[in-house]
């Protein structure tokens, strides 16, 4: 079974800014934030090992995934 990316997202709960910090970023590494009804927020190529987001959505759960050419990773935020 191929290991998900490791990736650390902080702080968990936000105004909508939020640091993404993946230990081992590669090639066509994606990161994408989703709503709990599994619409697309934004996406993106990850390109380097911490990333700064700010969106601009309603409170609410969110989730970030990290996939890679093999595996997914997941991460639950809260906007408030």
């Amino acid at each position: 079974m191929p290991l998900a990316p490791a990736f650390f997202v902080s702080p968990t709960v936000n105004d909508g800014q939020f640091r993404v910090t993946c230990e081992t970023p590669t090639d066509g590494m994606k990161i994408e934030i989703i709503d709990v009804l599994g619409k697309k927020i934004h996406e993106q190529i990850l390109t380097q090992k911490i990333t700064d987001f700010r969106i601009e959505v309603l409170p609410g759960a969110y989730y970030v995934r990290l996939s890679d050419k093999i595996a997914v990773a997941v991460k639950k935020i809260i906007v408030e």
